[in-house]
């Protein structure tokens, strides 16, 4: 039998587990660095102001929130409202962190700024994640995913000349995992110093991982790489076959992948010739050896390819479809999706496993509000709560 990955027992609550996080952050790259949280354990809950996170029906539904909100708690407030406001610097001073993605100044308009925090909870873990940090001449801008891949770099390291366009959510996703990192290192701080720390990262600052070595190279030689620099200094080859898909080869560094690959396409020939016979003499002749390689792989389809390389031992895959990634045997063994659930939804389970077991599926995105009763009675006492849902300061339902 299988042994499964998932750990879906009540017993593995997850390394962050007794950890409190408050979620002021919308959109994807503040939900994203929660969910990451609510991952490991920790209870996430998402304040949320009367109108909600704007992902709630974008479009009329949406996955992004449906999946970026999973395993969260949610409360509304009218932060507006001092009362409201007293509220949550009530919640913040029995949390362990505030984790919020808004625009510079925006959390201190709300009265919630790392100053304010700090008060009511001087052991607190600050994270804010922004477009563009918090000085220089573009921090007061607005900043969106594909803002943030344009004036990063990154986009024009993908497009390499061809005309700009986007695909996955890279500067959201990036800056949330980022995110997610600073509050585990300012929670590790804590726990050896006992005190409190203020991260600050930013979609640009994330994204500056991604094409650091792009960046460090222009700094040093004054070039700027482009897609055949990398193929050049990497081996890489990209092959087309009888069915007009894709392999992608990488050679780096090993002479063993070079005889196994050669020597696999019924090439051995060319182990021996001059041009190839070194890694140094393969990148010089890199696009000659593309060209020797491409009049091969064209005689076969790619599922011929992948088979005989992979038994070859030669570094290679199929370029696939997302949907054929959901659909691959090895994502099915790492369990990383879970199982369809009645919204017809299935769940991201995260990118590790712990002690051998991966986190369990997590629960649907909550409604609006849908925890304010129970997360603010535990806290104001449950007469207090239920006057201020009367009041519509805090929204959500009356009875537990």
């Amino acid at each position: 039998m299988t042994e499964h990955l998932v750990d879906d027992t009540q017993a593995a609550a997850g390394p962050l587990a007794g950890i409190r996080v408050l979620e002021f952050a919308s959109m994807l790259s503040g939900p994203f660095a929660g969910s990451l949280l609510a991952l490991l354990g920790a209870e996430v809950i998402k304040v949320e102001r009367v109108a909600g996170d704007p992902f709630r029906g974008y479009g009329g539904f949406s996955t992004h929130f449906a999946n970026f909100n999973s395993g969260k708690r949610s409360v509304c407030v009218d932060l507006a409202d001092p009362a409201g406001h007293q509220a949550v610097l009530e919640l913040i001073a029995r949390s362990d962190v505030v984790l919020e993605n808004a625009r510079p100044g925006q959390m201190e308009k709300l009265g919630l700024g790392e100053s304010v925090c700090r008060l009511a909870n001087p052991g607190l873990v600050y994270v804010g994640i922004s477009g563009f940090g918090m000085v220089g001449p573009l921090a007061d801008r607005p900043a969106y995913d594909a803002i943030g891949q344009a004036v990063s770099g990154l986009m024009d390291s993908i497009t390499n000349g061809a005309p700009p366009s986007v695909g996955p959510a890279l500067g959201d996703i990036t800056s949330g995992m980022v995110g997610a990192c600073a509050v585990l290192a300012g929670l590790a701080g804590r726990g050896v110093s006992g005190a409190g720390s203020t991260i600050r990262t930013s979609m640009m600052e994330a994204l500056s991982c991604v094409i650091s070595d792009a960046m460090l190279h222009y700094a040093a030689h004054g070039t700027e790489r482009t897609r055949q620099d990398r193929a050049t200094r990497s081996l890489v080859f990209s092959l087309q076959c009888s069915d007009q898909r894709y392999v992608m080869i990488q050679l780096s560094n090993s002479q063993k992948f070079f005889g196994n690959l050669v020597r696999a396409v019924g090439r051995p020939d060319l182990e021996t010739d001059d041009r190839y016979a070194t890694y140094a003499d393969r990148m010089n002749h890199q696009i000659a050896l593309q060209a020797e390689l491409a009049e091969i792989f064209l005689t076969e389809d790619s599922r011929h390819w992948e088979g005989v390389l992979s038994d070859a031992d030669v570094p290679a895959a199929i370029v696939l479809s997302v949907s054929d990634v959901v659909a691959h045997p090895q994502m099915e063994a790492l369990e990383t999706l879970g199982p369809v659930e009645e919204d017809g939804l299935r769940r991201y389970r995260g990118p590790w496993t712990i002690d051998g077991r991966r986190p369990a599926t997590p629960s649907a995105a909550p409604a609006l509000g849908c925890d304010t009763h129970d997360v603010f009675s535990a806290l104001l006492g449950e007469e207090e709560t239920r006057r201020l849902i009367a009041g519509g300061i805090l929204r959500g339902e009356s009875e537990g």
